[in-house]
């Protein structure tokens, strides 16, 4: 015979875990905010904003500010490929700009180039503008330069949002020069930047 009792589990949830689903309210709260700025701006309600935005971003990227980070790096085509409708993109676009900082990481490498040859200055510049080329072509979320250290000496510094792609853009880049600089008899060393 039961009495009128419910049974209730005590089960302790791991740190882990709660630190987890604490950061995921965090980051969809402040998705949500953003997404209400807009909906107020285009005069739309807020349940129109949860129902054409957060949930579609939300379905597509499995986190809404995801969506949005994903926004401020490839830019509004994000927004579009996770079915959000036209009349919101730019704006949310533009807002997301304002509150979403991507960290970005940064690395660094010393390069030395030197020729004894009569034409050694255009043959460093065009190993310099191979790999200068190989930089640009990576969109705008990597960015690199290549400046003078002092002779022989030249610094390759990559930003990126994450060191593998950084890696990926140096090792390529350092990849060209090695073998342009076999190619133009110019000395050429690598060094990783140590912090």
């Amino acid at each position: 015979r039961r009495r009128k009792t419910v049974d209730v589990s005590l089960k302790k949830v791991p740190e882990t875990a709660k630190r987890k689903k604490l950061l995921w309210w965090k980051r969809y709260l402040k998705a949500s905010k953003i997404i209400e700025l807009v909906a107020e701006k285009i005069g739309k309600s807020i349940e129109d904003a949860y129902r054409e935005v957060v949930w579609k971003l939300e379905d597509y990227y499995g986190d809404p500010l995801l969506g949005l980070e994903e926004a401020v790096i490839r830019g509004p085509e994000a927004l579009r490929e996770a079915g959000i409708p036209e009349e919101w993109i730019e704006p949310l676009y533009n807002e997301a700009l304002r509150h979403i900082k991507i960290k970005m990481v940064k690395i660094r490498g010393i390069m030395f180039l030197r020729s004894y040859e009569s034409d050694g200055v255009d043959r460093i510049k065009k190993i310099l503008t191979a790999m200068e080329e190989i930089l640009t072509k990576h969109g705008q979320n990597i960015k690199g330069r290549i400046f003078l250290l002092g002779s022989p000496r030249y610094v390759i510094e990559i930003t990126a949002p994450d060191y593998k792609s950084a890696e990926k853009v140096l090792s390529e880049a350092i990849q060209t020069a090695e073998s342009l600089a076999k190619k133009l008899n110019v000395e050429f060393r690598f060094e990783r930047e140590r912090k």
